[in-house]
């Protein structure tokens, strides 16, 4: 193997081709980290926070955002279920409940 080809972590740069440390654990979250770090760099970073001015900054514009929100989604369901019979699912929500059971009694107990 050529030495171009292997790269540190050091040196690796957001399009380093594949090699032997690529499969470390890490690599990928560093690789994707130097890529979303060269995309915050290149964009306009202008944007401020201010009260009352900023979009859904209010305590009235959040409650009417969630109030919309969970009206779509009622909304959206009575359309799309009306039709549909429910999921044969008690088996896998038993299942579910058992485990968030145990789990919740190893919080207990390691408390």
């Amino acid at each position: 193997m050529s030495q171009d080809y292997v790269t540190t972590s050091t040196n690796m740069s957001a399009d380093a081709p594949l090699s032997e440390d690529s499969f470390r654990p890490g690599s990928f979250i560093e690789r994707l980290m130097k890529k979303s770090i060269n995309l915050l760099e290149s964009e306009d970073v202008s944007f401020r926070y201010e009260k009352n001015v900023t979009p859904l900054s209010t305590s009235t514009e959040m409650f009417i955002g969630v109030i919309v929100y969970l009206g779509v989604l009622w909304f959206l369901q009575e359309i799309i279920m009306s039709s549909r019979k429910p999921l044969p699912v008690k088996r896998l929500m038993a299942l579910h409940r058992f485990f968030l059971s145990i789990a919740s009694g190893i919080l207990f107990l390691l408390m």
